[in-house]
C-alpha cells in the first residue's frame, strides 16, 4: 500500500512539473511580441517634384521587449512590391544611389524584424518621379545605332559613342576598319544646349547645330543637317 502511494505521488509530481514547464514555455513566447506598427514618412517635401535619387524615411519602429531593430526596405512598380532594395538596416532613412525612371509611379514598403526575427510591416506607400529635363537627359554615353538611309551599321562603327559630360563637353570616341582591323580614334568638341531642342557644337573651330529629334532615358535621335543619326544609351 505504501509502494502505490509513493508511485501515486510521484505520477502526480511529474504532472504538476509538465504543467510548470508547459506554463513557464508558453509565457516566454506570449513575452516575445512583434515591433510596434510604425508609419513611413512622405517622400519629398510634398511640393516639389519628386528626385530620381529619393531619401526615403519612416518612424523608428519600437520592439516592446527592447529587442534591436533592423529594417528590409521594398521598392518597385508594383503596388506591392517584391523587390528588397537593402536590408539589415540599422537606421530608420535611406537614399537610393541609382536613379529611378523619371515620371514613374513607385511603391515602397518597410519591414520592422526584431533579433528574434519576429517582423512587423508597414503599409505601402507610393509617390511619383520628376520628369528628366533635355539638359539631364544628353548627359552620358551614347552609342551609333544607325544612320537614316545608310546600310546597317556594322558591331565595329556601333561601338562609336559620343559622351556628354556636364561641362559642356563632348568626348568623342569614333570606330572604323583600316585594313580590315576595327580601329578608335578619339576626339573632343564642346557643346550649348539651345531651347531644349537644338545642340550647338564646336569641334576644331567649327560650330555646327543638330536639332534634337528625340530623346529618352535610352534613346536618343539627331539630325545633323545632312542626316539623321540614332543613338543608344549605354
Amino acid at each position: 500500500m505504501k509502494t502505490n502511494l509513493i508511485q501515486i505521488k510521484s505520477i502526480v509530481f511529474i504532472i504538476l512539473l509538465s504543467l510548470v514547464i508547459t506554463n513557464c514555455s508558453s509565457d516566454d513566447a506570449v513575452q516575445n511580441q512583434n515591433p510596434n506598427p510604425f508609419s513611413l514618412m512622405e517622400v519629398g517635401d510634398g511640393n516639389a517634384p519628386i528626385s530620381l535619387l529619393p531619401q526615403l524615411n519612416w518612424e523608428a519602429a519600437v520592439d516592446p521587449d527592447g529587442d534591436t531593430i533592423t529594417y528590409q526596405v521594398f521598392l518597385g512598380t508594383n503596388n506591392q512590391p517584391q523587390t528588397a532594395i537593402a536590408a539589415n538596416l540599422g537606421v530608420n532613412t535611406l537614399t537610393l544611389n541609382e536613379e529611378l525612371t523619371p515620371e514613374t509611379t513607385y511603391y515602397w514598403m518597410v519591414a520592422a524584424k526584431d533579433s528574434n526575427g519576429n517582423i512587423t510591416e508597414s503599409e505601402v506607400a507610393s509617390f511619383v518621379t520628376r520628369n528628366k529635363n533635355t539638359s539631364e537627359s544628353l548627359l552620358g554615353k551614347w552609342f551609333y545605332d544607325s544612320i537614316e538611309g545608310e546600310e546597317p551599321l556594322t558591331e565595329c562603327l556601333k561601338k562609336t559613342y559620343i559622351f556628354f559630360t556636364e561641362y559642356d563637353l563632348i568626348k568623342i570616341k569614333e570606330y572604323g576598319y583600316k585594313n580590315e582591323d576595327c580601329i578608335s580614334e578619339e576626339s573632343a568638341a564642346t557643346y550649348r544646349l539651345i531651347e531644349d531642342h537644338r545642340i550647338e557644337v564646336s569641334i576644331n573651330g567649327t560650330t555646327s547645330t543638330w536639332e534634337i529629334l528625340s530623346i529618352t532615358n535610352t534613346t536618343f535621335i539627331i539630325d545633323t543637317g545632312h542626316n539623321n543619326i540614332s543613338f543608344i544609351k549605354a
